[in-house]
């Protein structure tokens, strides 16, 4: 007999189906694939399509522009949006300002109306309040042409909303200086669209989400660093994109440092989704790799590249896909480092939840496919080598990232801040356009093109591109090479932990200059804090008065040609930590990070911090992706601890509330705690608060023993709901063999959430505890809470 259940991934989807196990259709099920599909989609939980005969939408229509077209948008563009013409044959617009707003000369301005072909004279930044929504068809947009460093879009949204468009070679990084839950970029139910060479990054919600559109082409793009813990209501997210449509063509694009959808496939209610997503590289890919795709026609994953990352849990490193049921899947060639087995055979990378899904034995077709696929390796090199906004060249931000695919560092981030902030970016000067007609002076001089004449930018040569055209296509990069730095001290994941409120740190980098070219400067942050600048060997700065925390160090080193790289960030945990009269701290088992505890003389407030994790806490985040047989058998906590005495008839009781808690991950957990001993595999009662969405949860966990898994009670009840972010107060009882755990917002009125009957010696242990939900990967986060009004009673 079965029993449906419902799981989570811990990326905030949700699967229905009856218990998760390997299933996978192949050649052997019965009928065709669409069939299956039907069938399937007849006997659907809501999230599929209505039962009966499939009736697809209908395509927007083409731009008259597209109908016919032959000549594809750029040299060596392929797939299904080979042939977008965008601005093509329009009027030439020169964005002359970076101003976010809507005046003549503005980015916002520019692709308000249709038939443009969208240039800028001015390099930098443009920060937004409201997001730019793209409304004008038929439209090229050429970051190329920037000066200086570059275009970069800032703080809200770029929405394509818009058929016929072409975006190539620009940044737009949402972040979260506005706390709201934004896409970086988007768009839905457009056709024919190209975006090329983009980086795109620091989504609230998702980087890049253009998906359910029809014939379009997204390559060479960098998608980087969802924020993890930042403003969603949700709390952990900060995604990759939701991506698919009717056909749709995915070519050497770059997913780095993001906990989920890596991509996720979305389901489009009377839309066919074919994608074709080949030679992709997705690196660092958190708590679930590519997944989703529910009742798709046909997506074909083909010779892509996996590289598990700092933050890319064991369990997840070995997943090609996590398809949900009722998709058709094409799968060949894909690569994941360090598991040779599943490169040799791509199906043992399928982790399914019950439904199944199609192999297909031959790719669905695309329009216009690719004429050579890449082997991974190829794949991998190439992406390398040009992936996201290369010309002018790039920035720091890229050069961090491209650094870290090669060497396998970084990690998913919470904040742009903690990755040195948005980069300043130089504006330059733009070269001389005297006809303004998109094409410089010297270009069309040296091209037989009259640079008086401004009817002859937009004039359609024998080959059928524009002037302009041939001059955008024949931009390059200035900057190929680029310098290295890295942090040489302190150690990444340094604890400082003394009495002193303030620290003084001491920074250098290790910095290799292009032959050739000279070091300008290297600037030493702490998040996006600069706190020092060296022009000469040795390269190195003091952080005086650094504040307590957890802290990014990073250095920027700039070259005499105008290279800008950053550094990785070096992790430091800056903590007060000092002896506490009649109370012992101490590291139960295998944190990772050495935690502390301080008493503030005034208030006799008491903080601690520490890494590791208690048994079974977070069991409602991102461990849910793991069997419970894999949750931790042991504990690794920081303890505040006294040992007491209470025989079978003594009542004690331990009172604080609980004013602090940082939020590094979800999950991290801070309370009181009865202990059996010191000992990690030891029985306890405990009972606090857990980082959970974007509040708290009250949380109790018990084990007694022998058990071989910890029972675990949260209020609010409803996964959906948590308590505020404000001081709780929280009381542990044990009275012989009993144990209760009390909350409330004051110390009168009481809420019990956990009760269990647990045999413990005479001597035990009670005291405060903190854990940081340490996930199986290479992060280690250290969390720090502050508890007031201690009170053991008994």
């Amino acid at each position: 007999m079965t029993s449906t259940e419902t799981t989570t991934d811990g990326s905030g989807h949700t699967m229905v189906g009856f218990g998760r196990r390997r299933f996978v259709a192949g050649a052997a099920v019965a009928g065709t694939a669409i069939a299956v599909l039907q069938a399937q989609r007849a006997h659907a939980t809501p999230d599929a399509p209505s039962a009966g005969k499939i009736n697809y939408k209908a395509a927007p229509a083409q731009q008259a522009a597209v109908k016919g077209n032959t000549v594809p948008a750029f040299p060596g563009c392929e797939g299904a949006g080979k042939f977008t013409t965008g601005g093509r044959g329009g009027k030439i617009y020169e964005v002359t300002s970076l101003d976010g707003g809507g005046a003549k000369g503005t980015l916002r301005d520019a692709v308000s109306a249709d038939d443009r072909i969208v240039v800028f004279r001015v390099g930098g930044t443009i920060e937004l309040e409201d997001g730019i929504n793209i409304t004008g068809n038929n439209l090229t947009i050429a970051g190329q042409t920037a000066p200086g460093d570059g275009i970069q879009i800032t703080g809200n949204e770029f929405s394509v909303d818009a058929s016929n468009v072409i975006i190539r070679y620009l940044r737009v990084r949402a972040g979260d200086r506005q706390k709201l839950e934004i896409d970086t970029m988007n768009g839905r139910g457009r056709r024919n669209i190209v975006v090329d060479h983009c980086s795109v990054g620091w989504g609230v919600d998702e980087c890049f989400s253009l998906y359910g559109n029809y014939d379009v082409t997204v390559s060479n793009c960098l998608i980087h660093e969802g924020l993890a813990m930042s403003d969603h209501v949700k709390g952990l997210h900060g995604y990759g994109g939701l991506w698919g449509g009717q056909n749709i063509s995915y070519y050497n694009n770059l997913l780095i440092h993001h906990g989920g959808r890596n991509p996720r496939f979305s389901f489009t209610e009377d839309m066919k989704q074919l994608v074709d997503y080949r030679n992709n590289v997705i690196f660092d890919y958190g708590y679930t790799s590519c997944y989703g795709a529910e009742w798709c026609e046909g997506i074909n994953m083909v010779g892509n590249y996996y590289k598990p990352g700092p933050a890319t849990l064991d369990s997840v490193a070995p997943h090609v896909i996590e398809p949900y049921r009722g998709g058709n899947w094409y799968l060949a060639d894909n690569k994941i480092v360090g598991h040779p087995e599943i490169t040799k055979d791509n199906t043992k990378g399928i982790e399914l939840a019950v439904g199944g899904i199609t192999l297909l034995p031959e790719p669905a077709a695309i329009p216009n496919p690719r004429e050579k696929t890449q082997t991974p390796d190829e794949a991998y090199q190439t992406v390398l080598a040009g992936v996201g906004a290369s010309i002018p060249h790039y920035d720091s931000v890229d050069t961090r990232l491209l650094n870290e695919l090669r060497h396998g560092l970084g990690r998913l981030i919470n904040s742009q801040s903690e990755v040195g902030g948005y980069p300043v970016l130089d504006n330059g000067d733009a070269p001389k356009d005297s006809d303004h007609d998109g094409i410089p002076d010297d270009w069309e001089t040296a091209h037989d093109l009259d640079p008086t004449d401004p009817a002859d930018g937009t004039a359609i040569a024998d080959d059928g591109y524009a002037n302009v055209e041939h001059y955008l296509n024949s931009i390059k990069p200035d900057i190929t090479e680029y310098p290295s730095v890295k942090i040489t001290s302190p150690k990444a994941d340094n604890v400082v932990a003394n009495g002193k409120a303030t620290k003084s740190i001491t920074v250098s980098a290790d910095v290799t200059a292009v032959t050739g070219s000279k070091i300008s400067k290297v600037e030493f942050y702490a998040d996006d804090t600069l706190f020092g600048t060296a022009t000469a060997a040795p390269y190195r700065a003091t952080w005086n008065n650094a504040p307590l925390g957890n802290w990014y160090l990073s250095a920027k080193v700039t070259d005499d040609r105008g290279a800008k790289v950053q550094s990785t960030g070096v992790p430091v945990h800056l903590a007060r930590s000092a002896k506490i009269k009649s109370w012992t701290s101490a590291d139960i088992g295998e944190v990772g990070l050495a935690g502390g505890a301080f008493k503030d003389a005034t208030t006799g407030d008491i903080t601690i911090s520490g890494a590791g994790k208690i048994r079974s806490n977070g069991a409602n985040s991102t461990d849910v992706s793991t069997d419970v047989s894999a949750l931790r058998k042991t504990d690794a906590f920081h303890y505040l601890y006294r040992p007491i005495s209470a025989g079978p008839n003594d009542v004690v009781e331990i009172i604080a509330r609980i004013d602090e808690l940082s939020r590094e991950w979800d999950g991290i957990y801070a309370g009181l705690m009865f202990r059996e001993s010191l000992e990690p595999d030891a029985p306890f009662f405990t009972g606090g608060v857990m980082v959970s969405r974007d509040g708290l949860k009250d949380h109790v966990s018990r084990i007694r023993s022998f058990a071989t898994e910890a029972s675990v009670s949260d209020y609010p009840y409803d996964d959906g709901e948590v308590n505020p972010i404000k001081p709780r107060w929280v009381r542990l009882i044990k009275r012989g063999t009993e144990f209760e755990a009390h909350f409330g917002n004051d110390s009168l009125q009481w809420t019990r959430v956990g009760y269990e009957r647990i045999v413990m010696p005479k001597k035990l242990y009670v005291g405060l505890v903190i854990d940081s939900n340490k996930q199986d990967n290479k992060i280690t986060n250290y969390s720090t809470a502050r508890f007031h009004n201690i009170k053991i009673n008994g």
